[in-house]
């Protein structure tokens, strides 16, 4: 018996540690939803992939191995696939397509102009965007979310508040810092590329305020949105756990089939 044991102790001891994953169980509540809904979702970080599963109907897949981001369809079965470079190239030409429609606008009469222009300004956005001055600011105050102390911080774009927070440090949260490095990359992505192709209500509604998740530098546990001076919604952390990375979750099902690809190659725009 003890010379079986002894080599299968050895091997185990000798073998490399399984890939681990860090899973955040959230639960979100709309301000104007009278009844008090709670709405689901799960989070599943490794360092270079992320999944978030929004609700039984969708989830969205971003590797940033392969910069590449996925919406799924799971009632259709289908999905949409944002390529980063491609999507930054996009944006690159809406933004000089913009810039071209509004030099050809300087020979019309005010009226039709001025109006046109607010039309580019809500779909397009302006001509030269200013990125946001996004701004966090420690409140002093704590609490205890999911069973984790936490840390609340203010967060204001251009000068309004956008967001309160309440950040645990990763030695708080029981996570390492590189878990969530698909987190911060992909607000990279979105705020970088896919935002510029949103339209410009969207854009107001928070996407730029995704700056703020590297100047927080932890794991924010509770997240209340604010537009207008008014609360939006709030988001909180229910459950924090490590368990095994699984490649089958950071992949496309086989039987997937694409709805929208923006590819841009050779100066065409792939469907």
């Amino acid at each position: 018996m003890r010379e079986v044991l002894l080599p299968v102790v050895a091997l185990l001891l000798c073998a490399p540690a399984a890939p681990a994953a860090t899973s955040f169980s959230t639960e979100t509540h709309e301000a104007a939803d009278a009844a008090g809904q709670r709405h689901r979702a799960r989070l599943i970080a490794d360092g270079s992939r992320l999944r978030l599963d929004l609700d039984p109907g969708s989830s969205v897949i971003f590797r940033a191995d392969r910069g590449v981001l996925w919406l799924l369809d799971h009632e259709q079965r289908t999905y949409l696939e944002i390529e980063e470079g491609s999507a930054r190239a996009l944006a690159q030409r809406l933004h000089a397509a913009n810039a071209e429609m509004r030099t050809r606008l300087q020979t019309l009469p005010e009226q039709p102009r001025s109006q046109t222009e607010r039309l580019l300004d809500g779909v397009l956005g302006p001509e030269k965007p200013s990125p946001p001055e996004v701004g966090v600011r420690a409140t002093g105050q704590r609490e205890q979310v999911a069973g984790i102390a936490c840390e609340g911080f203010e967060v204001t774009r251009n000068g309004e508040k956008v967001a309160d927070v309440c950040r645990a440090s990763f030695a708080e949260a029981g996570v390492p810092r590189e878990r969530l490095a698909a987190v911060r990359q992909m607000a990279a992505f979105l705020r970088e590329s896919a935002a510029a192709l949103a339209p410009e209500s969207l854009r107001r509604g928070g996407l730029e305020a995704l700056s703020s998740f590297p100047q927080l530098d932890g794991v924010p546990l509770r997240v209340r949105a604010y537009r207008n001076g008014h609360l939006q919604m709030e988001t909180r952390v229910t459950r924090v756990e490590e368990r095994p990375a699984r490649d089958e979750d950071f992949e496309l099902p086989a039987s997937y089939g694409p709805s929208i690809r923006i590819h841009v190659r050779q100066g065409a725009t792939t469907p």
